[in-house]
């Protein structure tokens, strides 16, 4: 009677365990699912966005330098998203390390810093106008659209690897052993 109660408490713990392991399972591949519609997402948008301001289809300045700010945290986002598409690809761990929004928050912020640290020095170095040319505001216009031209893809390409490598990076940094500092 004993072993047959325990035989049955084994049979029982072993479907618990199975069931358990079946419902973690869908939510992976939910989540697998999300992070693949984001990542596709966010990077079409961030593809549209490059296109559109290489084939110069964006008249106003204003917008263009939005682009400019704004393509990279998206790019950040994309490349943060399909890292974790990538990461679930060929993993047989049934738990993510993180969950997409933490992923994609950090994609972000990791896109809009590289960024900013490759445009920002090529802002700064406008090209050098002697002071008897004076510009009409169109001609001034014309000059900050090339510029942004040229610098939206780089910056949105920075963006997506910074985004890609972000989640790796701040692990790497989180496992830093600091030493004494004596």
């Amino acid at each position: 009677s004993d072993v047959c109660s325990s035989d049955l408490a084994q049979r029982e713990a072993l479907k618990q365990r199975a069931a358990a392991r079946e419902t973690e399972l869908r939510a992976v591949e939910s989540d697998s699912r999300k992070s693949a519609t984001a990542a596709i997402i966010l990077l079409v948008l961030s593809l549209t966005m490059i296109a559109l301001t290489v084939a110069k289809a964006i008249p106003s300045v204003l917008i263009l330098g939005c682009l400019l700010i704004l393509g990279p945290v998206v790019a950040g986002g994309a490349g943060a998203t399909i890292r974790s598409v990538a990461d679930l690809v060929g993993s047989q761990s049934i738990t993510p390390p993180r969950r997409l929004y933490q992923k994609a928050a950090l994609g972000l912020a990791a896109g809009a810093l590289a960024a900013l640290l490759a445009i920002i020095p090529q802002l700064i170095a406008e090209p050098h106008i002697p002071q008897t040319v004076k510009l009409t505001q169109e001609q001034q216009d014309e000059m900050h659209r090339d510029q942004f031209d040229t610098l939206t893809p780089l910056a949105m390409i920075t963006g997506f690897l910074a985004g890609f490598a972000a989640d790796r990076f701040y692990q790497k940094l989180r496992d830093v052993q600091i030493g004494s500092l004596e």
